[in-house]
């Protein structure tokens, strides 16, 4: 029982800091489109796999285009980085769903 609680912390903890890494305009912009491309709850999976994918190549090339270098590739082969990847993924299912059921709200 001890583990299992200790698992869902650790899953909440990461949903947390997933909410707080998209909390940003580039993380609100994405969310908000992806969640305007569904159209059942069940999608929100897969539309946040999407986002995700999305937001780390906007984080590879936003720095590029704003300040006119050449892209750095990101660290693909450091733990930390998928690590984030899956905290990204975690995030933009709590804001997509959250959206979602605001966007159903209004709708109807």
């Amino acid at each position: 029982m001890e583990q299992i609680s200790a698992f869902l912390s650790e899953l909440l903890e990461w949903a947390r800091e997933g909410y707080a890494q998209i909390n940003a305009l580039q993380g609100l912009i994405i969310a908000l489109y992806a969640t305007s491309k569904i159209a059942y709850w069940s999608r929100v999976f897969v539309v946040a796999v999407s986002a995700s994918i999305v937001h780390a190549i906007a984080d590879f090339l936003l720095p590029s285009i704003v300040n006119d270098t050449a892209p750095n590739l990101p660290p693909i082969l450091d733990g930390d980085y998928w690590k984030y990847l899956a905290v990204l993924y975690l995030g933009y299912i709590v804001l997509i769903s959250l959206f979602y059921v605001v966007r159903r709200t209004l709708m109807k």
